[in-house]
């Protein structure tokens, strides 16, 4: 967090709607850049979060050399083997409102790195994903 100028900076992302509200919508060192599109993962997640296999769910975006980046899908299932990553995968790419939000893999964990105030760290996993 740093004030400059007499503002906030967050690193969170949002906009006002018409009544003056604020709505947070994703952190900025999230946020995907694919295709010169900006994506942002919690819409993804939003979608599927929904699948009554899924217990948690965290996206981030890894090279792409067509794209850019490229949204990936790690997923908590509720239960075990309930589900396998590639149908899961083609249920998400079917229910995201635009092609640049289709996932281009989902990877089946048992848990997520978290820090010590349990907040998922997408950075590990995304590092953990590139080195394969």
């Amino acid at each position: 967090l740093a004030i400059r100028n007499g503002w906030l900076y967050s690193g969170d992302l949002g906009y006002l709607d018409k009544d003056g509200f604020l709505y947070l919508v994703d952190r900025q060192k999230d946020m995907i850049i694919s295709g010169g599109v900006n994506v942002y993962p919690r819409d993804i997640e939003e979608i599927i979060v929904r699948h009554p296999a899924v217990r948690e769910v965290a996206v981030f975006g890894v090279p792409d050399a067509k794209w850019g980046e490229t949204p990936v899908a790690h997923v908590i299932l509720a239960a075990p083997d309930a589900l396998d990553a590639e149908a899961l995968r083609a249920w998400i790419n079917e229910r995201v409102e635009a092609r640049f939000q289709r996932v281009s893999k989902v990877v089946i964990v048992e848990d997520f790195p978290r820090s010590a105030a349990g907040k998922t760290l997408k950075r590990l996993m995304r590092d953990e994903y590139e080195k394969g």
